[in-house]
């Protein structure tokens, strides 16, 4: 029976879900779904708060917008922190590494790439491992 692809709001919902989950796994395209999304909303925020402080947006005269939007744009990172890390480490339980190898991304450069290099890896052996079973997201 061949398994279906994880649509980008599954794997979003997951996400936001398992905001503190820190000892399942996450499959590659569930995380990769995920950082395409966060990204978009992301930039739209980006948009959205330059349009408004620049004076090109609809509600430009007003300074209550403008501060709604800068205030969401400052605090979108702030409140993916947390999740973003733990579905970090729950895709390095994917591909069978320790959550300590996310220590790695605090060697500048080298370390950030060689994580990169475990959380693009794809996922292989038995559906099984040590921290659980094979993602469906």
């Amino acid at each position: 029976m061949k398994r279906s692809k994880p649509g980008i709001l599954k794997a979003y919902a997951s996400y936001w879900r398992n905001g503190l989950n820190f000892r399942d796994r996450t499959s590659r395209a569930g995380f990769w779904w995920v950082v395409l999304l966060n990204t978009a909303i992301g930039a739209a925020l980006f948009v959205s708060m330059f349009l408004s402080i620049s004076g090109a947006g609809a509600g430009s005269s007003n300074p209550i917008g403008m501060g709604a939007f800068v205030v969401m744009f400052a605090s979108w990172p702030i409140v993916n922190v947390i999740p973003g890390i733990a579905m970090t480490i729950r895709r390095l339980h994917d591909v069978g590494k320790s959550w300590l190898y996310y220590l790695l991304s605090l060697i500048p450069i080298v370390g950030t790439l060689i994580l990169l290099l475990f959380i693009t890896s794809e996922t292989k052996g038995p559906p099984e491992n040590r921290f659980g079973r094979r993602p469906q997201v």
